[in-house]
């Protein structure tokens, strides 16, 4: 008898997400104690709002310690604990009491907030923080936040455990002090330029349970409250310790030191215990030979020089740091998590017309991080503004420093203008194009291709900047100078660099793009100044590129994508060099100049599907000579589908798969099928943002689904039981045989013939067999960030298999599948 059997598909779109766990090995387990304590560093740049946040943090922060790096305002060393009432900031290096001012205004549930004050928010100005949560003050904790009242004689502060590292501060005008257990019993050091007290008076010890106390004011003056925070040494995420100093420059303080001290440091603050020096911190957010100071002052280099990637960190010849045959004291923090980021920028586009006031630019969709800007009918300056940059606005096509009056700032749904002229003369029509969902230092989270940030100067060559979320491809860069705007791309020669001006590339600036950042040389590191940049990374909607041009019009498509913003620049030689844009809310065949020069005919003439045209223009097609460019497309929003679509591309209305007619017989047998024939192919269509995506296949009621025909006779689809597999009925939740398997070794994927469209990133999964509880989905194709966006895909040739249980009953069976894509 026949048994005919066919398989029905139901296309859905579903959203999943993963679950991932690692098991430690017994004999590797470590000594039980509360999770450690929580640990991240970062910076931001001061824009003189009161309610700037600082977010994602990864937890809940208890304590924030947080520095300037000038010395503007009265802006020592300050920190804010969770044992602080309202808007109360302590100053560690200075004899302030309890004031609540606008400094850290609060701590949130994944970050902080500050206020406009000098301290923490001086609009232009960089700072530095460092962030601390998990306080558990418990035996088995390793961070304990809290506050005591002093009782004027001695007292023991509990922590729960032993601490190692501890820190106190009266709410009263006293010096913040700080005592680890590798200093002796009775000593005590200061934040401040106070040489370290001996005399037992402060905190006397540290250990069973808390630390001691004695009778000075600095720690336990009668009725005075005092916080303090307290850690536990722990491998790898703290250690103390202290060296001798030998005013040797360039010396490690490692494991021949400290046999802990095997790990790279996110944090390590110092303090020569010897002299009245002020104590000296560095985190991993400074590039360089940099290290701040606790008092009012800005940071110096030859202090703590840099953290050692094999472990420890190296000093300079300072005497606070060095000084022969002194003691310096130190506290080495590991474990901040690096950054992480995901998802693609946002763009948009448009035109305005200035009032010659200000003015307001909304409806962008977004909040922008980076702003690009340039009249279409005067001669004006391209300028960009990021989110970091305050109330500056910066240059890209001539060296003048920034200036106010342009973009004053980037909102929710737009920007604001000043009155400047550059960006708002009344009556002048101006192009403007925004990104958003940057990665950036203030939320520490954001798109994988699109970052913004900036850094201080250090003179030194080498100079990497470094701890970035991804490799870029693209690097802007611009001095809060007197100094060209200059730009890297990652298929440009090493130690080569680009500007936007007529300049000629040169060595010595932008040296590399690294994995985590980017190398400086001395060119744009002046000690001291601050730089602000953006960058890129390749993906679905931003390619790089370069062409040779021929001096005739022609089409440029190798950047695969249809842009909305494109710029080039000649490499060297020839006419015409400063770099050309062309916007799509541009129309006609000019291109437009970052300087302030007219637009010039004839060099971009279109932006076509796969990239632009030029023309005859040396600015974008002198004969012979090499032009690099850039370019971007405003990300897709539309959805992620399967479909399944004949041979002329219009969708199935009732796909199904027809295995081939066999009779009953008293043995098991096999049937089989191609699923993605020329008639019925799979189409996966991705119009979203997000080029990850995968295929799967399972059945639509679930993993008790079975085959069935209209005479209620039943077989199983997943179960493997019998040889071979499939034969007999196993141990899962019914009492029928059969199994389905699917074999890829065959399968075909094609892109759609739009250009841009290709296969890269676009992979085909592993053959594999369903089995209850244990293979109840298949993934048959899957899709990586380096896929296209804005393409379609046709899969074919897919192989199915079933095995037909002995004697089973004759009949048409029917199981209904399901081919979902999903976003990942």
């Amino acid at each position: 008898m026949d048994v005919i059997k066919t398989l029905k598909f139901t296309v859905l779109l579903l959203v999943v997400f993963a679950v991932g766990f690692s098991l430690v090995p017994l004999n590797k387990i470590p000594k039980v104690y509360a999770a450690p304590f929580q640990m991240q560093t970062g910076y931001y740049g001061g824009d003189g709002v009161s309610g700037k946040q600082i977010t994602n943090l990864g937890f809940t922060p208890d304590v924030v310690f947080l520095k300037d790096d000038s010395a503007v305002g009265d802006d020592g060393f300050l920190w804010k604990s969770s044992a602080m009432t309202g808007g109360i900031t302590a100053k560690l290096a200075e004899a302030e009491g309890d004031v609540a001012v606008e400094r850290i205004l609060s701590l949130d549930t994944t970050g902080f907030t500050i206020g406009n004050n000098d301290d923490v928010n001086t609009a232009n100005e960089g700072y530095f923080w460092f962030a601390f949560g998990g306080s558990d003050c418990t035996v088995t904790g390793s961070l304990c936040v809290g506050l005591y009242t002093g009782d004027g004689g001695a007292q023991n502060i509990s922590t729960g455990f032993d601490p190692d590292l501890v820190i106190v501060k009266a709410s009263t005008n006293r010096l913040g002090v700080w005592k680890t257990s590798e200093m002796p019993a009775n000593q005590t050091n200061f934040f401040s330029a106070t040489t370290g007290n001996t005399a037992g008076q402060m905190l006397q010890s540290l250990g069973s349970g808390g630390f001691g106390v004695g009778n000075d004011l600095n720690v336990n003056g009668n009725g005075i409250n005092y916080w303090f925070v307290a850690f536990r040494q722990l491998p790898g995420v703290l250690t103390v310790g202290s060296y001798t100093g030998n005013n040797t420059d360039n010396r490690n303080i490692d494991s021949s030191i400290n046999a802990n001290l095997n790990y790279r440091p996110d944090l390590v603050f110092l303090k020569n215990s010897d002299r009245s020096s002020v104590s000296y911190f560095r985190t991993n957010q400074h590039y360089g030979d940099r290290a701040l100071r606790a008092n009012d002052a800005t940071s110096l280099n030859n202090s703590i020089q840099a953290f050692l990637d094999t472990g420890g960190f190296q000093i300079g010849t300072r005497n606070e740091v060095n000084a022969n045959n002194q003691t310096i004291v130190y506290v080495s923090f590991g474990g901040a998590p690096p950054p992480s980021s995901s998802g693609t920028y946002t763009m948009a586009n448009g035109t305005y017309v200035g009032n010659g006031a200000t003015n307001s630019i909304t409806g962008v969709g977004f909040q922008p991080d980076l702003v690009i800007i340039r009249s279409l009918t005067t001669d004006q300056q391209v300028v960009f503004k990021t989110r970091m940059m305050g109330t500056f606005t910066a240059y890209m096509g001539t060296s003048t420093t920034h200036f106010a009056n342009g973009i004053t700032s980037l909102a929710n749904d737009g920007f604001n203008l000043g009155n400047s002229a550059v960006v708002n003369a009344n009556g002048v029509t101006y192009s403007w194009q925004a990104f958003g969902n940057a990665w950036n230092p203030e939320t520490n989270s954001g798109a994988s291709d699109f970052m913004v940030g900036q850094y201080l100067g250090t003179g030194e060559d080498d100079h990497n900047i470094n701890r970035l979320p991804f490799q870029s491809d693209l690097v802007v860069i611009k001095r809060r100078g007197n100094t060209n705007p200059a730009w890297r791309a990652s298929n440009m020669p090493s130690d080569t660099t680009q500007f936007f001006t007529n300049a000629a590339q040169v060595a010595n600036h932008i040296q590399e793009i690294n994995s985590d950042g980017f190398q400086l040389g001395t060119g744009l590191n002046i000690v001291n100044n601050y730089y602000d940049y953006f960058a890129f990374k390749v993906g679905p909607n931003f390619r790089i590129g370069s062409y040779t041009g021929t001096g005739a019009d022609q089409d440029i498509t190798s950047g695969g994508i249809t842009p909305d913003f494109v710029f080039t620049k000649k490499a060297s030689g020839g006419a015409g060099r400063i770099a050309i844009y062309r916007s799509s809310v541009q129309s006609g065949n000019a291109g437009q100049r970052f300087t302030d020069s007219a637009a010039v005919a004839n060099s971009f003439t279109d932006l076509i599907p796969g990239g632009f045209s030029i023309g005859d223009s040396v600015d974008t097609n002198e004969n012979g000579f090499l032009y690099y460019f850039a370019s971007w497309r405003l990300p897709p929003t539309g959805p992620l589908e399967v479909t399944i679509v004949d041979d002329t591309g219009n969708p199935v209305a009732s796909p199904t798969l027809d295995f081939n007619t066999i009779e009953t017989g008293f043995t098991c047998q096999t049937v089989n099928a191609t699923l993605g024939t020329t008639t019925q192919k799979i189409r996966v269509t991705n119009n979203s943002a997000n080029p990850n995506w995968v295929l799967n296949l399972a059945a639509l009621l679930g993993n008790t689904a079975v085959w069935e025909s209209l005479l209620l006779h039943k077989y199983d689809y997943n179960d493997p039981a019998g040889s071979p597999a499939g034969c007999s009925d196993g141990g899962d939740t019914d009492n029928l045989a059969g199994q389905m398997s699917i074999n890829l070794a065959n399968v075909v994927i094609s892109p759609s013939p739009t250009p841009g469209c290709t296969t890269n990133g676009v992979n085909i999964g592993s053959s594999s067999s369903f089995n209850e509880n244990v293979v109840d989905s298949i993934s048959l194709v899957n899709a990586s960030a380096a896929a296209d966006v804005l393409c379609y895909w046709d899969i074919t040739g897919i192989e199915v298999t079933q095995i037909i249980p002995a004697e089973q009953k004759a009949g048409s069976y029917t199981l209904q599948m399901d081919l979902n894509a999903v976003s990942i």
